[in-house]
């Protein structure tokens, strides 16, 4: 063997070794990475038992299914460095584990072995080669700006998970074409949100499909739930009270999810002694708790809705801020209230966008933040109000 074919086999030898390891992606590669193909990410933190005890399992994981270009990457993300992404992909705690590719997403809520994270990889494998095959036969319904336009092919089978909130109109109809703006901002409105769809059908190409809804009328609005007619909507068709109708419906399940996730997390907590889980953490505030909590000096106070895509992003950031006021025991409270919960509290704080941000100092109102949401900014917006001692 010749200098030239040694040197072609080691390069191939280190090429597979690489390959065979967790694709490690960042703020800036992550959404290309989605894009390209399926990707079974682990988002974790480096200080995190759990995350640790996962690793060698992970890596073997990785050994396993990154050999073969294309079918599936195994992949991670530091939520200690790339806090945007996490941010943007909802993580709470860690490790969390999610198959993502493209807009499709499904959280492994599994055993953490080899055995059940193989057999989870290998049915997404196989779901993705079939939906390829499907989407060759078929494309899916238009979506423009989060607002899909559905007929009588696809309605049924799009509608028979998550919430749709669904037009039904006729293109020539004065009060459908005074409703189209306000409707694509709604549309817009609810993108981020992977439980919530705004669509329309258009009566005049589907009449047997708005028929079998009894439209008699145009524009219809019907929201549906897991394919199930759930309720006409009869209210203003400004956009406040179309989202306040949709948050209706999508604020109790938001609630339970995120009383699972808080189970989960707090499990985390209890059973490792390396994550600084209670101390530092954001306190979470209610209709009940509101009053008592900001009476008592100083207290940040995050107004958010779980849909808000904002929100979302600002969540690890914010986790971030209390943790660091915990660490250099700056006498302050961060805090936050879930506003479709607790609306009452939200509306008599004037709050008309999400996330606000609020000081309070023993009840009253000092500021509300204006700035950047970076880390940086927060810390010296709070710092600015701390008094010297």
């Amino acid at each position: 063997m010749n200098a030239a074919s040694v040197f072609a086999a080691i390069a191939l030898f280190f090429q597979v070794a690489l390959a065979a390891e967790p694709v490690e992606l960042t703020d800036d590669s992550f959404a290309a990475a989605m894009e390209s193909g399926p990707h079974f990410v682990k988002f974790y933190a480096p200080w995190c038992g759990h995350c640790q005890r996962l690793a060698p399992t992970w890596d073997e994981l990785a050994g396993k299914y990154n050999v073969d270009e294309g079918k599936m990457t195994i992949a991670k993300v530091d939520c200690t460095q790339h806090t945007k992404t996490c941010s943007e992909q909802g993580v709470r705690g860690y490790p969390t584990l999610k198959y993502i590719h493209k807009s499709e997403e499904k959280k492994y809520q599994g055993q953490r072995t080899l055995e059940s994270l193989s057999s989870f990889v290998d049915e997404l494998t196989d779901h993705v080669a079939n939906d390829n095959e499907e989407k060759v036969k078929a494309s899916g319904p238009a979506t423009i700006e989060g607002l899909t336009e559905l007929d009588a092919d696809n309605f049924d089978a799009f509608t028979s998970t998550g919430i749709h909130f669904v037009k039904f109109y006729a293109p020539w109809c004065g009060h459908c074409q005074r409703l189209a703006p306000t409707w694509s901002e709604l549309a817009k409105k609810f993108e981020s949100n992977d439980r919530v769809h705004v669509d329309k059908v258009d009566c005049t190409q589907h009449r047997d499909l708005c028929g079998s809804n009894s439209v008699g009328g145009y524009p219809t609005l019907i929201l549906f739930r897991d394919g199930q007619n759930v309720e006409r909507y009869q209210g203003s068709r400004d956009i406040t009270s179309l989202a306040t109708f949709i948050e209706k419906f999508d604020s109790t399940q938001e609630v339970n999810q995120e009383e699972e996730e808080e189970e989960d997390i707090l499990e985390d907590e209890e059973a490792t002694t390396e994550a600084p889980a209670t101390e530092g953490a954001v306190l979470s505030l209610t209709s009940e708790t509101f009053d008592s909590v900001i009476g008592e000096g100083l207290v940040f106070v995050k107004f958010y809705a779980p849909w808000c895509g904002h929100c979302k992003r600002l969540a690890p950031v914010y986790e971030q801020l209390s943790a660091v006021m915990t660490e250099e025991h700056v006498p302050v409270t961060i805090a936050e209230i879930d506003c479709t919960v607790h609306s009452d509290v939200c509306e008599r704080n004037h709050v008309h966008g999400y996330p606000t941000l609020i000081l309070y100092k023993k009840g009253q109102k000092l500021q509300e933040h204006a700035g950047s949401r970076v880390l940086e900014d927060l810390i010296a917006f709070v710092m600015d109000h701390v008094p010297a001692t």
